[in-house]
């Protein structure tokens, strides 16, 4: 099994912002993000989360995108668990893209929705792609004073809709260490371990219980 570093965990230096920010188009209260459209639903996390804030901006240039962040972390602000709620859709001047599900993830049904779901850990040690979502997700963790654990599991939860252009994703990010378990046990001699399935396993279906997506009239209030 090749491994694969999880993009959220690509979190220990950044330069400096190259994607131009916009305003954000959803709103929050609490723990619910509320969407008028692409899609119009209103989307929970856990009320023990703290909002960290939203960035909306052209994601290479070929797609708007719209992140908003909740976090749990302990009293010095490191981040125990994120949850990562992301809106995208192709710009309409490139009208031949299309999102394609990933052979590596699995599908389940989540609040009634089609999603793909796939299981990461990595170590936060790997400089993000320049302009990518992940180097805008670091930036405004440390804008706001979060910092990340040195090593993290995630599960990315991706649902398509509008014939494949637009997408939204949910991710949670956990501290390994509270699983009681370290990148170096995972992985020996460049390969992940067997014990790496049943550890995701387990995280999927914890994980896949943490978001809650209520669809909404398009342009509700």
């Amino acid at each position: 099994m090749k491994l694969a570093i999880a993009l959220a965990t690509l979190l220990s230096l950044a330069s400096p912002v190259r994607a131009q920010t916009l305003l954000p188009l959803r709103t929050v209260d609490g723990s619910v993000i509320t969407s008028k459209n692409d899609p119009a639903a209103q989307i929970a996390v856990p009320p023990t989360a703290t909002y960290v804030g939203a960035v909306r901006f052209v994601l290479y240039g070929t797609a708007n995108c719209e992140i908003h962040l909740f976090a749990e972390a302990d009293s010095s602000k490191r981040v125990r668990r994120l949850y990562w709620v992301q809106f995208e859709e192709y710009l309409p001047e490139h009208p031949t893209l299309k999102y394609l599900p990933t052979p590596s993830y699995s599908v389940l049904e989540m609040s009634g929705l089609h999603f793909y779901q796939r299981a990461r850990f990595g170590k936060s040690s790997d400089l993000p792609r320049t302009g990518s979502d992940t180097e805008q997700v670091y930036l405004l963790l440390k804008a706001n004073g979060y910092t990340f654990p040195a090593e993290t599991v995630n599960v990315t939860y991706k649902h398509f809709f509008a014939e494949m252009r637009k997408e939204l994703l949910l991710m949670v990010i956990e501290d390994m260490s509270m699983l009681g378990i370290t990148f170096a046990e995972l992985v020996q001699g460049g390969a992940v371990q067997p014990s790496w399935t049943p550890i995701a396993e387990q995280l999927m279906a914890r994980a896949s219980k943490v978001f809650s997506v209520k669809e909404q009239p398009s342009g509700s209030k």
